[in-house]
């Protein structure tokens, strides 16, 4: 967390408004729970923390954008539609027998869907989306930490008629923030860039709001951290 504001806060410093904030950083692993020196699972430090931290503190930019009568949007690829439930009493997975790659796959995009939810509440002149990109030809296993995964690669060859290649991916994702999120708000969008409305949404009010506070908390946690 403390890499990723510091990295907002360059931004910061070279642009005072920001049209188009895209997050899509991302990882596959096989390992379990495994915190950074923070305290915060890597995956869930990637796949939401990170993501939380960076449009929170570009805000500022956003909103300078918004109020010059330019568009101000942010995309969050991830999984749209893709999530499951949530346990509001462990958003962290730290419990015992909690985190398992798979868990960590499901809270994921659910958190994302709750973070835009409460952004676009915080903030409603600007537009939060979450996409779902579907299968991309991308080196996600070639880079991957775990050796399996690493080794599963040799099959993207193979598998390639049945991806999406990342210049079109781009493209649909670029037709979702154009023409689908056309207005202020938090919006779902598919691999097409598709309206997904409430396709396999998951969580409520109160959830996103416990969720709201936990992260917060995590956050600030981590900032202080030696």
């Amino acid at each position: 967390m403390k890499k990723v504001q510091q990295a907002a806060e360059e931004i910061l410093k070279k642009h005072n408004k920001i049209n188009y904030l895209i997050l899509s950083p991302g990882f596959m692993t096989t390992q379990g729970y495994t915190p950074t020196p923070e305290g915060i699972d890597r995956k869930l430090a990637v796949h939401y923390y990170g993501r939380w931290k960076f449009i929170n503190d570009l805000l500022p930019a956003l909103n300078k954008a918004k109020e010059g009568g330019e568009e101000a949007k942010v995309l969050s690829v991830l999984g749209a539609g893709q999530g499951g439930s949530v346990n509001p009493d462990d958003f962290g997975l730290q419990k015992p027998g909690a985190y398992t790659t798979a868990a960590a796959g499901l809270v994921t995009p659910t958190y994302n869907d709750l973070m835009m939810q409460k952004f676009a509440a915080l903030n409603p002149s600007l537009t939060f989306i979450q996409s779902y990109p579907g299968a991309v030809n991308t080196s996600i296993l070639s880079s991957s930490p775990s050796g399996l995964l690493r080794t599963m690669s040799v099959l993207t060859p193979v598998l390639s008629p049945f991806l999406t290649n990342p210049r079109d991916c781009g493209a649909y994702m670029w037709h979702g923030i154009y023409k689908t999120a056309t207005t202020p708000g938090a919006w779902r969008i598919g691999p097409k860039g598709n309206n997904l409305k409430d396709y396999r949404i998951f969580g409520d009010e109160a959830q996103r709001e416990k969720l709201w506070e936990h992260t917060t908390n995590a956050i600030n946690e981590a900032l202080s951290s030696k």
